[in-house]
């Protein structure tokens, strides 16, 4: 169904011109609410049962998971797959009409349509990279130390700064930048892989790690959504699995990775492997971050679980993991150097429920969205069945990362930080959000090359503080990278700040004329394109945008 744009025509017919924010006719307002009320009322997975079925009018056929199973190995011809996701997207677009053509005369004051509009702007931008159908090429700019941006160095004079098409990538949809590889989705569900392969973080077994070009994944198909971290990469696909390949790190350096069945989980693993979710339930959304060793993820009913090594909280779980000690602090490094393969196998690498702090019973959370840091986790969740957007978090604040005023150490399970938030992003020890109306940024944790974009490279910075743009800006998305950061306007205008000594924001001098000096402000990048952005990502000090093969359109 897409993303809508916040400056559109009326599709609906009752409208007439362009709205500064869409859906100020009755018609075009209530079924972007149907919309957003289906992300979170009508399970997208229900879908996929219905490739070839009107879903007008007629009862859901389930299929048995055997089916699934075998409908899954079967073939795909090219192209395929991204005829299934419009197909997908069709049929919930048609349920919705049928469902609610008889609800279009309620009527709101300007104010509450554009609030509610914005709101349901940012929920369908949440969910749309499952079914996004659009696609094009990729820019790379950065480092290209061990070929991160998978440009062959035929000249070791190569521009690396302004940004470079990468030949022999296209049909891309999205792209996720870990520490030292990246991972590209095309629209037909295959996924390209490149940089350092050393830990199987891309999903191949190497056979030299000083020149890889970007390849595919072998025997890996019909994927919705591919997030890269440290050393590992997971992948959604349309069964709702989560499969993982590369390896995970602890604080004490040992080397683990989920294990296919009977396997050790100790070293790396070159072979996507299926990861089990609690009670089988399949997932929605992943997310690691681009120095992250662990991960989470969104479930089917709405609840996140997390995996990994969390030491300092940031699976938000250690009380699930071991018990306090008499200052109330957990020492979980001290309980898994005690731990057998299979305890750590148990406690850290299985997915289980993420707490949130509160009293018990707390009401029960419906996650929106998550962004991972190094050792900090961001989740925007609200009530189940409505509410707020509300900004929790978990893990180190040693930096402030985590949003809080306090120079708290580290929290162990998601604390309340800030209402009203719409994005979010983390990098490895910083912090970006957007309120619910795209039109405020801010930022916290280390500052030290001016990742937050305030003016100055003071570090740490406690407590969320307000980022200027050049002019206003109706936000749609925000990246962290490993020191810089990248923000998308609504007028598709990307801006990039931050550490730039490797050319990650794309500019060869910063504001002063300083040739690879940090930008301390976001700053306008040109991209001498008028392509539409589909999506973008910051690495270790790399970066990369998706550019769609068709022009922008106001």
């Amino acid at each position: 169904m897409g993303c809508y744009s916040r400056t559109t025509r009326c599709r609906y017919g009752t409208g007439t011109g362009y709205h500064t924010v869409p859906g100020t006719c009755k018609a075009s307002l209530q079924i972007q609410k149907d919309l957003a009320r289906s992300f979170t009322a009508y399970n997208p997975f229900d879908c996929f049962d219905q490739i070839n079925e009107p879903i007008c009018g007629r009862k859901q056929m389930k299929r048995t998971r055997e089916e699934d199973d075998a409908i899954e190995q079967q073939d795909t011809p090219p192209g395929s797959f991204s005829k299934k996701l419009q197909q997908w997207r069709a049929l919930e677009v048609n349920e919705l009409f049928r469902l609610n053509q008889s609800v279009w005369e309620s009527c709101q004051t300007p104010n509450q349509i554009e609030q509610v509009t914005i709101q349901i702007q940012q929920e369908i931008a949440r969910c749309n990279d499952l079914y996004a159908t659009e696609h094009g090429t990729l820019l790379v700019f950065g480092d290209n130390d061990n070929n991160l941006l998978g440009l062959p160095m035929i000249d070791e004079y190569l521009d690396t700064i302004t940004p470079t098409v990468l030949p022999n990538v296209d049909r891309v949809r999205s792209v996720s930048l870990g520490g030292l590889h990246t991972a590209a989705l095309t629209v037909d569900g295959d996924v390209y892989v490149w940089g350092v392969a050393d830990e199987g973080a891309l999903g191949y077994s190497a056979t030299s790690t000083d020149d890889i070009m970007p390849q595919l994944v072998p025997n890996l198909r019909n994927i919705l959504q591919v997030k890269t971290g440290d050393s590992q990469t997971l992948f959604l696909n349309t069964q709702g699995q989560v499969l993982m390949c590369g390896m995970i790190r602890s604080s004490i350096d040992e080397k683990y990775h989920y294990p296919a069945e009977g396997r050790s989980c100790r070293g790396s693993n070159a072979t996507p492997v299926p990861i089990r979710m609690p009670g089988n339930q399949k997932v929605l959304r992943i997310e690691t971050g681009n120095a992250s060793n662990f991960a989470a993820a969104v479930l089917q009913d709405g609840s996140v679980v997390t995996f990994g090594f969390g030491e300092k909280g940031e699976l938000a779980r250690s009380r699930d993991i071991a018990a306090p000690e008499a200052n109330g602090e957990f020492n979980l490094t001290e309980a898994l150097q005690a731990m057998t393969e299979a305890q750590v196998l148990q406690h850290f690498l299985t997915p289980a429920p993420a707490r949130f702090a509160g009293p018990v019973p707390f009401p029960r959370k419906e996650v929106l969205s998550l962004a991972c840091g190094s050792n900090h986790l961001l989740v925007i969740a609200r009530n189940r069945g409505g509410g707020i957007p509300t900004l929790y978090s978990s893990g180190q604040n040693s930096s402030g990362q985590l949003g809080l005023p306090q120079e708290i150490e580290s929290v162990h399970e998601l604390t309340l930080v800030r209402e009203h938030v719409g994005l979010v992003a983390a990098g490895p020890y910083h912090s970006y959000i957007v309120d619910e109306g795209g039109h405020l940024m801010y930022a916290c944790g280390q500052n030290s090359y001016a990742q937050l974009g305030l003016g100055h490279s003071k570090s740490p910075q406690f407590g969320w503080q307000p980022v200027a743009f050049p002019e206003p800006v109706l936000l749609m998305k925000v990246a962290a990278g490993g020191s810089h950061g990248m923000a998308l306007d609504a007028n598709n205008t990307l801006y990039t700040w931050g550490f730039n000594t490797s050319g990650a924001t794309g500019h060869h001098r910063a504001a002063n004329g300083e040739k690879g000096g940090d930008l301390l402000r976001p700053t306008k990048l040109n991209l001498r394109s008028s392509k539409k952005i589909l999506d973008f990502g910051g690495g270790g000090q790399h970066s990369t945008v998706v550019l769609s093969t068709r022009d922008f359109e106001n």
